[in-house]
């Protein structure tokens, strides 16, 4: 259902045209359970080699360690603030909003994942069916969301969470100093974990519908943020399109050939 972390993962594996596969998995979790290398439910996981030789590495943040360590892509990691931004964008504010207004706002899964979802459920099935179909899992992230943003009295105030999202973006922002700044680490030519980590969240919040050079399609919960930010946010926004413009994420030519499947 496009998860952010793995479009994170390989948007810094694609930005190196480094060979790789993906492989889809099923909503169900007792199928899914069937397909996920380490027998989970949570994606992504790498799994390199296959058979009893097969190295498994769940979780995004471990998978971009991983090819940093193995010097796959050295410049993941240029410096200890480079892993504390990329933590902070998936586990912090950052991350929870996403699913917040992914899962949560009515106006935002209407936007994203219901139109999302709409598209691979057959067409007789009424919203109200699939709406308390997905009701546990958006509870699940009705609490996350209460957890993390510990500074928003009520949840379900979207106003008081929007702002809390700016001041977080407004974080992001400060790490550029100026218009001529390639990437959120000052100083570095490529990008960073903090890069990938920041994009991939953003691009479920404000992320196009269809790209003309990408075969993802990504329904945003929130495109207006761009429009009601252009000025407090400016360097944050031109960063983002640069990163968009320069770091396409494709899927097509990379599934698992059929032979190998029964293999993984």
């Amino acid at each position: 259902m496009g998860s952010q972390y793995v479009f994170k993962v390989l948007a810094a594996i694609q930005s190196k045209n480094i060979p790789h596969y993906v492989h889809a998995v099923p909503m169900s979790e007792s199928e899914r359970r069937k397909v996920i290398p380490s027998g989970g439910l949570l994606v992504p996981e790498l799994q390199i080699g296959l058979g009893d030789e097969r190295t498994i590495i769940p979780d995004s943040e471990k998978i971009l360690e991983y090819l940093w360590e193995q010097k796959i892509l050295p410049d993941l990691y240029p410096s200890p603030l480079a892993h504390e931004v990329s933590q902070r964008a998936s586990d912090g504010v950052l991350g929870v909003s996403v699913n917040y207004y992914n899962w949560v706002d009515p106006m935002g899964y209407r936007a994203s994942m219901r139109r999302l979802l709409g598209k691979k459920v057959p067409f007789f099935v009424p919203w109200f069916v699939l709406d308390y179909f997905l009701s546990s899992t958006k509870t699940k992230f009705r609490e996350k969301a209460r957890a993390v943003l510990k500074d928003v009295e009520d949840i379900d105030n979207e106003p008081s969470v929007r702002a809390t999202l700016v001041k977080e973006l407004e974080y992001f922002n400060s790490l550029l100093k100026s218009d001529q700044q390639l990437y959120l680490m000052e100083g570095t030519m490529e990008p960073s974990a903090a890069d990938f980590s920041v994009y991939a969240l953003m691009e479920r919040l404000v992320g196009s519908v269809e790209e003309p050079s990408s075969d993802t399609h990504i329904y945003p919960s929130i495109p207006e943020l761009i429009n009601e930010t252009k000025d407090s946010l400016a360097l944050f926004w031109k960063w983002h399109q640069r990163m968009r413009t320069t770091f396409k994420v494709t899927f097509k030519g990379h599934r698992v050939p059929k032979d190998m499947v029964s293999k993984l």
